[in-house]
Formats: C-alpha cells, structure tokens, sequence
C-alpha cells in the first residue's frame, strides 16, 4: 500500500471538509460519524493536518474543524506529507537480497518510474479536482468497497 490508512483518513476528511461550505467549522464527532472512522482516532489524524497548516480547529459551541485554505490551493501530495511525510517507500517493496539506491533490482528500477509518477500525480491533484458533489457523497469505510461512489445508495452497494 503506498499510502497508509490513516493518510486515506486525512484525504477523506479533507474531501468532507471541502463539500461543506467555507465557513462552517465541523465537529470532529459529526465527521467521525458521516465517514465512519472511530471518533477516537479520527482527531489524531485531524491534529496531523493542522499541524501542517491544511486545516484550522475552532473551540466553543459552533466550533470543529474546518479547512485552512480553499480547497483549489490543497494538493493531495501535503496531506500525505502532512501524514505519512515521503509517499516514496524507502526500501525495496520485494526485500530483494543486495537490492539498495546504487545498485537496484529490476523490479525498483521500474518501480522508481511509478513512484515518481504518483507523487507527480499526487503534487498535480488538488482537494478541490476530487471534491464530491452531492451525486458522489463521502460514505464510510466498508471494507471491500470502494471509498466513494457515483449514483448509488448505501443499500445498492451492500450486500
């Protein structure tokens, strides 16, 4: 996997925030709640992206989270930075004997390729480009499903 759960979480989150209009600070329980993420683990990842400048927390009756900046100025390639830091997997993924940076096996010379390819992806990818609307809302985590979908409902995708 290149990018942790706890990355995806962010990206999600950072999606939910965007589909809610700019002004609105969401509880972190409620967001918990829409997406499906344990309300106890979602805040840690939430505290990764205000760290990092890419979300802004308001205390008090109407606060929560919201976005720091405008959703076109958020590239997916800082919440993972934000979260997981290098979406380059440090070693090689196959744990070939001998394999290293100076003198790679087959598979990381092609696979060093892909990896600058989705971190260019990942730089070129703003919030705001897979922003849902309200035909691909944000729908919790199931597993064996995708994280979002087009046109259906809940009970169409489950089982």
């Amino acid at each position: 996997m290149l990018l942790s759960k706890r990355c995806l979480y962010g990206i999600r989150a950072s999606l939910f925030m965007a589909s809610m209009p700019e002004t609105r600070y969401v509880p972190a329980k409620e967001m918990s709640a829409q997406l499906g993420i344990s309300e106890h683990y979602l805040p840690k990842v939430l505290q990764d992206l205000t760290r990092a400048g890419i979300t802004r927390s308001s205390r008090g009756p109407h606060g929560g989270i919201a976005l720091s900046r405008s959703p076109e100025e958020i590239t997916l390639a800082e919440i993972v930075r934000a979260i997981d830091g290098s979406p380059h997997l440090p070693e090689c993924p196959l744990h070939v004997s001998g394999c290293s940076a100076d003198d790679p096996c087959a598979f990381c010379q092609k696979w060093a390729g892909a990896q600058s390819d989705f971190a260019s992806l990942l730089e070129e990818t703003t919030v705001a480009d897979v922003r849902l609307c309200a035909d691909h809302p944000v729908r919790p985590a199931t597993p064996g499903l995708p994280l979002f979908h087009a046109k259906k409902t809940q009970s169409e995708l489950l089982p």
